[in-house]
């Protein structure tokens, strides 16, 4: 089976992240990235589904098998959910297995922030080299004639003209491509408050 998506976004779907990359970043990401490139299999993995339990679901672990690189949103909500961070540990266990760097690109795991960068587990601050998102956080889908949406409209492009490299750069799809289970215990940051 070889890669379905050129991308996998993952995002906590609960809190105003969660209305932000439904009704903003996921619907930029869609529309412009196929202007950067033709897409060399399927734009975009996205999943709304809200997830409960103990284990990663069937089409989330299907989507990460089948994406050849990984957008993830952070935000101290995205290191306090055990999905997002085992859809993160899913692709970084995929860099190790291909000895693909961390910190520079193209790799596999493209990090976005979102918000408060500083509070991120030490890990994600060694990985995180790409785009910051934050001053767009307070936008909303209704605010069409906000300076900062053509902005952030901008700041998706330069996004999605590194996602083409990085997508490219992709190592061949693989049967053994690893999914790592959700964990019950969180990577601690310094300001929990902030959820």
């Amino acid at each position: 089976m070889p890669y379905e998506y050129d991308i996998f976004l993952s995002y906590p779907r609960a809190g105003a992240i969660g209305d932000w990359v439904r009704d903003l970043f996921h619907p930029e990401l869609v529309k412009r990235y196929p202007d950067c490139c033709t897409p060399r299999f399927g734009p975009v993995f996205f999943d709304q589904e809200m997830e409960r339990g103990g284990s990663l679901p069937d089409r989330l672990a299907h989507g990460l098998r089948s994406s050849a690189v990984i957008v993830t949103v952070w935000s101290p909500r995205y290191f306090a959910s055990d999905w997002c961070t085992a859809e993160w540990q899913s692709m970084r266990a995929r860099e190790r297995l291909f000895g693909r760097p961390v910190g520079q690109g193209p790799a596999i795991v493209y990090p976005v922030v979102y918000g408060d960068g500083d509070d991120f587990p030490l890990e994600a601050r060694e990985t995180l080299q790409q785009r910051c998102f934050r001053r767009f956080a307070h936008l909303a889908k209704d605010a069409p004639g906000d300076v900062a949406l053509t902005e952030l409209r901008g700041e998706v492009v330069k996004l999605c003209e590194d996602l083409a490299r990085w997508v490219a750069a992709a190592p061949d799809w693989q049967a053994n491509l690893p999914v790592e289970p959700p964990s019950t215990t969180h990577q601690p940051w310094r300001n929990p408050s902030r959820l």
